[in-house]
């Protein structure tokens, strides 16, 4: 299975931290190919970190957020005919700490290629923005994967309707961003009859946001990914501790966030 990643990297102060580099390490042994694309403007000094480990470095502000790194990973897989060389096309970006199981991506990997899914993702939310009377709303009942991590199988980014969706993608409100292009990738492929699956089981009756509510759930099994902000709860939030498996995330923090949690972990010890 050969494998195509296009990486989506922002960082306000034009660094690459060690966690983007620990990413791309672990991205880099499932995939054939990395194209780095950073919406900052990251020195060639940055850029030499990601000797060895990213394929293709495309640098430079663009303002588009991550759809408008994807598109240019895609451009530039279009004009330099890659496509069709590969298997499966990955989607993902700098917004998780991870993986933080202990195997890396493989054993996702080998989990959902016994799946028969066009696209799938870690988890899907069936909770989205849409308009209503000109306000954006929180409306229940838009599934969707959510873009930190998704796959698509060749089926789906070969078509037509991919490439065209890909190549539309222009400026907008954050808010526009979801709606438009987050929800509306996943809504536009399943109108075309593809068909979608997540790594975590999706219920429709449950949970806006599965990467935040859902936690044990998801720490069932590998535990690949912790949302940034959610991290920063761990801080100031002992008590939700509980919640996660501890010992991967003090591993993971220790050895690529160079923090030591050594006595939050105690007290949580004595409370849980």
């Amino acid at each position: 299975m050969r494998r195509l990643a296009i990486f989506a990297h922002y960082d306000s102060m034009n660094f690459i931290d060690k966690y983007v580099i620990y990413y791309l390490k672990e991205l880099k042994k499932v995939s054939d190919l990395i194209l780095f694309v950073s919406d900052s403007d990251v020195s060639k000094k940055e850029i030499k970190k990601l000797h060895n480990i990213a394929d293709v470095s495309i640098i430079g502000k663009h303002n588009e957020y991550d759809f408008g790194s994807y598109k240019r990973g895609v451009l530039y897989a279009l004009d330099n005919d890659l496509l069709h060389k590969y298997d499966e096309l990955i989607f993902c970006n700098d917004s998780c700490f991870g993986p933080i199981s202990k195997r890396g991506f493989s054993d996702l990997f080998e989990t959902m290629n016994e799946r028969n899914a066009d696209f799938w993702g870690i988890t899907i939310n069936n909770f989205g923005l849409k308009y209503v009377d000109s306000e954006c709303l929180y409306i229940k009942d838009l599934p969707h994967i959510q873009t930190f991590f998704i796959v698509f199988r060749k089926s789906c980014f070969l078509s037509i309707c991919f490439i065209e969706f890909m190549k539309q993608i222009t400026q907008k409100k954050k808010q526009d961003i979801v709606i438009q292009y987050e929800i509306g990738l996943t809504k536009m492929l399943r109108d075309n009859n593809f068909t979608m699956d997540s790594y975590i089981p999706f219920n429709e009756n449950e949970y806006s946001n599965p990467k935040i509510f859902k936690v044990s759930e998801i720490s069932k099994n590998d535990f690949y990914f912790l949302k940034k902000t959610q991290h920063k709860e761990l801080i100031g939030e002992k008590l939700f501790l509980y919640n996660y498996p501890q010992s991967m995330i003090y591993s993971y923090s220790k050895r690529v966030l160079g923090i030591n949690y050594y006595k939050i972990f105690i007290y949580n010890k004595y409370i849980s």
